[in-house]
């Protein structure tokens, strides 16, 4: 007896081979911008993501999905807005600017940057959706000011105090029609060897688009040498009973900021005050009369009674911003009470060395 068996083929589409790679910048600093930037941006080089197509599929609109990247960032540290009048040099402050999350392609053969707003789960990485007609598609990620380079400080560290830069997985629209028109049915691609679920779901180990952590970057790295900055800010204008005798007067912060440090190293300066020739001790001077009539003084930094042209130990600093008040004390009523009265001030050098 012979018997006819019918068999039924369905041929499943195979999955596209596209396949991508991230990898994280080696080491993070600002720098200025470099094309297709401006000069005058400042930015910071986050990583790179590369999306191969090995069998010459199409590549559709590849975007990140599943983001968990905040649309903007706030940065924290010395920035200036203004020359002192007198010295000519920027008068920094510290305070907070804006971040975007920036991304640099080439599209349909032109460069370019765009800002991506990761906040609602996706971001698209082009703009058309048309095939990009390319079988490597690559990305490079950064952190972009909303303010140009000039207001900030070379050396300085900047710490990240609102937002979050954290993971990231990647998908592919399966035609012309865009990455948001079928979302059901995008296609996940695996980064570094993920496994993609066989239902076709987000992979469960998304990639970090920088180190955990919160990011603190110095503005100018040179690897292996720790990148020191120093300031003096906040400096304030106080009345004379404030610092008689033994009463203190805040006068200023000393800030230093510290980056690109080893770990299991202690980092530390010598902070020498110091004054201008011809002037043989701490005192004020009537306003633009530096030989006028003297109101002694001393000078206290952290805790310490500062000895003129006497280095003091500032040890040991942290990663990012340091800070220290500096305090005038030990001024005597009756010579500030026989003062002519008017503003009075002193200039102060100080110098800062580093610990070996």
């Amino acid at each position: 007896m012979a018997l006819l068996v019918s068999i039924s083929l369905t041929l499943l589409p195979l999955p596209a081979a596209i396949t991508a790679t991230y990898d994280s910048a080696p080491s993070l600093a600002f720098t200025t911008g470099s094309s297709p930037f401006a000069p005058t941006d400042f930015v910071a080089h986050l990583g790179t993501l590369t999306i191969t197509a090995t069998a010459g599929e199409p590549l559709y609109q590849p975007s990140l999905v599943n983001v968990q990247i905040s649309n903007t960032f706030q940065f924290t540290g010395p920035v200036t807005w203004f020359n002192h009048w007198q010295t000519g040099l920027p008068v920094y402050q510290t305070q907070s600017t804006i971040f975007y999350f920036a991304a640099v392609t080439t599209e349909l053969g032109v460069t370019s940057y765009r800002k991506l707003w990761g906040s609602g789960g996706t971001a698209p990485l082009t703009t058309t959706q048309d095939t990009l007609g390319v079988p490597v598609f690559e990305v490079k990620f950064y952190f972009l000011s909303d303010h140009g380079a000039s207001i900030y400080k070379p050396g300085a560290v900047y710490t990240m105090t609102k937002g979050n830069i954290g993971a990231f997985n990647v998908a592919v629209a399966p035609d012309d029609e865009g990455i948001y028109n079928q979302q059901s049915n995008n296609i996940y691609v695996p980064i570094n060897g993920q496994t993609i679920p066989s239902g076709g779901g987000p992979p469960l180990d998304p990639p970090l688009v920088i180190p955990p952590g919160t990011p603190a970057l110095p503005y100018g790295d040179t690897p292996g040498h720790a990148k020191y900055g120093f300031s003096m800010i906040d400096e304030l204008a106080f009345s004379l009973p404030n610092g008689y005798l033994s009463n203190t007067a805040l006068i200023a912060k000393a800030q230093l900021s510290l980056g690109n440090t080893t770990t299991g190293l202690t980092y530390g300066v010598d902070i020498q005050f110091s004054k201008l020739p011809g002037s043989s001790s701490f005192a004020l001077h009537p306003d633009g009369v530096p030989t006028g009539y003297a109101i002694p003084y001393q000078l206290k930094f952290q805790g310490q009674t500062v000895l003129k042209d006497v280095p003091i130990p500032w040890t040991p600093l942290s990663e990012g911003i340091n800070n220290q008040d500096i305090h005038i004390t030990g001024i005597s009523p009756s010579v500030a009470e026989g003062a002519p009265s008017g503003p009075y001030n002193d200039t102060i050098v100080v110098t800062v060395t580093q610990i070996e």
